[in-house]
């Protein structure tokens, strides 16, 4: 299920849009609150294929994408990414083992995607800012 969430503050990154895919609500309304506060216009997708169909409409500047999830896994949504037209950094979170986001990191590499992070849950909003400040254009105030 999407919640089809756009939200937007004024702030420090004026028109950049995220997209953030988790398949736990919560860390996903995380993760649009604290993109939110620096003024980046959020989407967040609760499955895989939803994260596809929100990726095309929106073409993101950065894309959280959380790895261990039901149908389709982050695992499978970097081979979807590396066929796309449209590319942007990506950030991996995981709530497991932290060899899943380091495969999902390589995988990424290995298709010409660009890696900006890679997160462990529980995480900190410190720890997310810096890796969406990893993403050059899309910096945080």
């Amino acid at each position: 299920m999407t919640t089809g969430k756009s939200k937007g503050a004024s702030g420090g990154a004026p028109g950049k849009k995220l997209l953030v895919v988790d398949d736990e609500p919560s860390f996903g309304d995380l993760v649009a609150r604290i993109a939110q506060r620096q003024g980046i216009l959020t989407q967040i997708a609760r499955t895989g294929k939803d994260f596809q169909k929100q990726f095309k409409k929106l073409k993101p500047d950065i894309c959280v994408i959380d790895i261990v999830m039901p149908e389709l896994d982050g695992f499978e949504l970097v081979d979807w990414l590396g066929v796309q037209d449209h590319t942007c950094p990506l950030i991996f979170v995981t709530g497991r083992r932290p060899e899943y986001i380091r495969q999902a990191a390589t995988l990424a590499k290995t298709a010409g995607l660009t890696v900006a992070g890679t997160l462990e849950k529980p995480l900190s909003a410190d720890a997310l800012v810096d890796a969406i400040n990893s993403c050059g254009d899309a910096k945080l105030a």
